[in-house]
């Protein structure tokens, strides 16, 4: 997963990989762009907590990658 915020990546290219996910497969190209400009990209360190059991989400995560 990505946790650092990473300038490189834009919305169209995130637009793009939620398109393709089965969550989102269902949403036009547009919603999907829409969702993503509202997203942002971070890179997590091996073993780093993301969230604990029992916390009380703020945001949803998406994981794009991992070991």
């Amino acid at each position: 997963m990505r946790a650092k915020e990473d300038h490189g990546s834009t919305a169209s290219t995130r637009g793009i990989f939620l398109q393709n996910s089965s969550l989102f497969h269902g949403l036009s190209t547009q919603e999907c762009q829409l969702v993503a400009g509202r997203a942002r990209e971070r890179t997590v360190a091996k073993n780093e907590v993301i969230f604990r059991q029992g916390e009380h989400p703020r945001e949803m995560s998406i994981l794009a990658g991992g070991w």
